[in-house]
């Protein structure tokens, strides 16, 4: 086995698990700051978007959703 490309896998792993845990943080934090960076498209895909910005309950059950399911998988890996 190459141990230097494994390496790098689990490098990599471990840097997406950040980003995306980081990620889920910013949904907590910033609902509407995040919905509002999806604002392009058609206007019914922005209107739709606005209409959930408004309401943040929706982007922090995803940022809690993409945070649990990030510490699931670091546990499962690190096993």
């Amino acid at each position: 086995m190459n141990t230097r490309s494994t390496g790098s896998r689990h490098r990599i792993a471990d840097l997406l698990a950040v980003l995306f845990l980081g990620d889920g943080v910013m949904w907590l934090l910033l609902p509407s700051l995040q919905m509002e960076s999806w604002l392009s498209g058609s206007a019914r895909w922005r209107a739709t978007i606005r209409y959930f910005a408004d309401r943040p309950w929706l982007p922090r059950i995803i940022g809690t959703i993409e945070i649990f399911t990030i510490l699931w998988w670091v546990r499962k890996r690190s096993r």
